[in-house]
């Protein structure tokens, strides 16, 4: 569980495509929450994982988890590779 936190301090990169988020405590529980749910899942979290891009909407928040630059702030790295996507509404994975 150590490592975990040193993940999510680490590689916490946080962009806003939808809305620019007020609560970066928000953020940073639903990129752990989605890195946690992965991990239980497969058992290990990528190492090439850079950061995780984190989508804000009415409804839901995003997490977009890559290696690379997608695009949305300047021109996309051409080793972009996303690794998962996760979708947090109602306080579920």
């Amino acid at each position: 569980m150590k490592w975990f936190f040193a993940f999510a301090f680490f590689f916490f990169i946080c962009n806003t495509s939808v809305s620019v988020l007020a609560d970066e405590n928000k953020a940073q529980m639903v990129v752990e929450k989605c890195a946690s749910a992965y991990i239980k899942s497969t058992g290990h979290l990528d190492g090439g994982i850079d950061r995780a891009y984190v989508e804000e909407s009415k409804l839901m928040s995003a997490v977009s988890f890559s290696h690379g630059e997608f695009g949305y702030f300047g021109e996309r790295d051409k080793n972009y590779s996303q690794f998962f996507y996760c979708e947090f509404k109602d306080g579920k994975v």
